[in-house]
């Protein structure tokens, strides 16, 4: 049975046991003793398929490594894709979905009751409020997904699909990378995920009459995604959370924007041991020892090295400090503001804190521009959520402790589609 197979019949069982559920919760009773064994039933063979999908996840990475065929998706009439999966293909010719930015994880469980009895979507918000105070009546539809699909251990719970999407897309949508163009490859089983990128180009050529061509050829290295964990821990008091009305739209904001400034730092610096990012990654382009900017010509001279490699740059990332040193260019003579030539001021332009400005003997910086379309993100599906009352002051603070961690890894496709700008200083 091919790995989409298991997952229907997984997910077929588990709709099941969440209708049982429904049901008896609809009607404000238990299961009865027949509702009860058909629940457990379905929960066995939930757990049953799961198994079978992990074993042929592993039994795939024997023989790993994504063909890479990319053809575009198709276009609706009003200029949407149509679908996620960009043709890529696993080793079984399974379709992989690759969601341009546009795209949510989130709508890849469209098939599952993703709303609440009042037709609002699920919230991740909701559901630690409820976890902190114990209350669920403002979040029964979290509720039932929890005892559906989520795992508790341990003092922590595996978010469920439905929601850890929800999650994820929140964290795409405030991340730099991704509003620069970055793909994301939604990761569901497994610890590692390959693809074949192609390391170096043929060399084409003319030839004349009765001559050979003396060939050429395309060198393919192989990419090894191995998502790392990536998470944060904030303090809340459980005065403020039984109090407030926005509670679960603060949550949710601090979290996922958290989430995104790591994220946005690993992928653009990195870290080691961590995610090897453009600042550490020795396959893209750069130039050296730009110091304090006093025109653009060291981001031209970016842009040149990109062409030269035949991508189109579409995005430029820059530190504040930086982004503000280039706006304060002025003529001489004049005084008047220089703005950045054309093939600098096409770039989409993003400014972020992610980017250190310590580095060097301490001051220095870096930028990244590129064709950032080409920047790939492998994302585990599932974020974990833990709380905890006795972690650190929590206990005597009268407060509560909520970690959450995703785990991701990032690649480019092709090294020659970036440029990384080093040693930027400022007067």
């Amino acid at each position: 049975m091919l790995t989409s197979e298991l997952i229907k019949e997984r997910e077929r069982h588990s709709d099941r046991a969440r209708f049982l559920n429904d049901r008896a919760e609809q009607e404000a009773r238990d299961l009865n003793q027949a509702e009860r064994a058909e629940f457990d039933k379905s929960i066995g063979e939930v757990e049953r398929f799961s198994r079978a999908i992990d074993r042929e996840t592993q039994l795939g990475e024997l023989n790993s490594g994504l063909r890479l065929t990319p053809t575009p998706d198709p276009i609706s009439s009003n200029g949407e894709s149509t679908r996620s999966t960009s043709g890529w293909q696993d080793h079984r010719g399974n379709p992989v979905t690759v969601l341009a930015p546009q795209q949510r994880c989130a709508d890849l469980y469209r098939h599952k009751r993703a709303v609440t009895s009042s037709g609002e979507p699920l919230s991740v918000g909701r559901l630690v409020a409820a976890l902190i105070t114990g209350n669920w009546d403002n979040a029964r539809g979290e509720q039932r997904t929890m005892q559906t699909e989520g795992v508790a251990y341990l003092g922590g719970y595996t978010v469920p699909d439905v929601l850890s999407a929800e999650m994820v897309d929140l964290v795409r949508a405030r991340s730099v990378i991704f509003q620069a163009g970055a793909r994301t490859i939604p990761m569901e089983y497994g610890d590692q995920m390959k693809i074949v990128r192609v390391a170096n180009d043929p060399t084409l050529e003319v030839k004349s009459e009765g001559v050979a061509f003396t060939g050429s050829n395309i060198t393919f290295d192989r990419l090894s995604f191995v998502p790392l964990t990536i998470g944060t821990t904030i303090q809340l008091s459980r005065e403020l959370i039984e109090d407030s009305i926005n509670v679960s739209t603060a949550i949710e904001d601090v979290l996922s924007r958290s989430l995104a400034t790591e994220l946005d730092y690993q992928i653009l610096y990195g870290r080691i041991p961590g995610i090897l990012g453009l600042g550490l990654d020795e396959s893209i382009n750069e130039v050296d020892s730009v110091g304090t900017p006093g025109d653009w010509s060291k981001w031209l001279n970016g842009v040149k090295l990109v062409l030269e490699d035949n991508f189109e740059p579409n995005a430029l990332v820059l530190a504040p400090r930086d982004h503000i040193n280039l706006e304060s260019l002025q003529e001489s003579t004049t005084d008047q503001y220089l703005g950045p030539p054309p093939s600098i001021a096409k770039l989409r332009r993003f400014v972020t804190t992610a980017l250190p400005t310590t580095l060097g003997a301490g001051a220095e910086s870096l930028s990244i521009l590129g064709d950032f379309t080409r920047m790939i993100v492998v994302v585990r599906q599932q974020a974990q959520i833990e709380v905890s009352k006795d972690e650190g002051d929590s206990f005597a603070k009268h407060a509560v402790s909520v970690k959450i961690t995703m785990r991701a890894d990032a690649h480019p496709e092709r090294g020659g589609a970036f440029c990384r700008l080093n040693g930027i200083t400022s007067a």
